[in-house]
């Protein structure tokens, strides 16, 4: 028979969930549980319990080092090294995920707080924008509207890049 292989990994999508939820899924990542996230439900099925980032960072690193002596001792079955051996490398991968998870929910956290208040500062610049711009007429007004818009949207794209790019 062929063995199942799995692999332990994150397969959600910020834009997916709700506000309350998105703010759950992150503080499960920070610091409550990963084992709680949808799509790592395989980690209850090895009854790998893990808090947050920091509780992965220090399995990964305690799974290392049981590796390391086990291999020196040599009594453990070449198996059992193996499947050791799988499992680090997995929890290892996943470490690295979950600080690009973590980073792209804060991201989308963000956004979602961000989008209305920019509604709002944009409503409370065009009303006195459109008193004052009498002269030029409404061209002018909708011009500038229109470089304030331009200019935000800049600001969002490369903020948004360069938050994503930190790490």
């Amino acid at each position: 028979t062929e063995k199942e292989k799995t692999v332990i990994g994150f397969n959600i999508k910020p834009e997916t969930f709700s506000f309350p939820l998105l703010i759950k899924i992150r503080n499960s990542i920070e610091v409550d549980g990963l084992e709680e996230i949808p799509g790592l439900e395989k980690l209850k099925e090895l009854n790998i319990s893990i808090k947050g980032v920091e509780g992965l960072n220090q399995l990964v690193e305690k799974m290392k080092m049981e590796i390391i002596m086990d291999s020196q001792k040599g009594t453990v079955s070449s198996s059992e090294m193996s499947n050791r051996y799988a499992i680090f490398t997995q929890l290892q991968g996943l470490l690295k995920d979950t600080k690009k998870t973590l980073i792209a929910f804060n991201i989308e956290i963000h956004r979602r707080l961000a989008m209305p208040v920019s509604c709002q500062i944009f409503f409370f610049l065009s009303f006195p924008l459109g008193l004052v711009v009498k002269r030029s007429g409404k061209g002018m007004s909708f011009t500038l509207a229109i470089v304030f818009l331009f200019i935000y949207n800049a600001f969002f794209i490369l903020g948004s890049g360069i938050s994503y790019k930190s790490n």
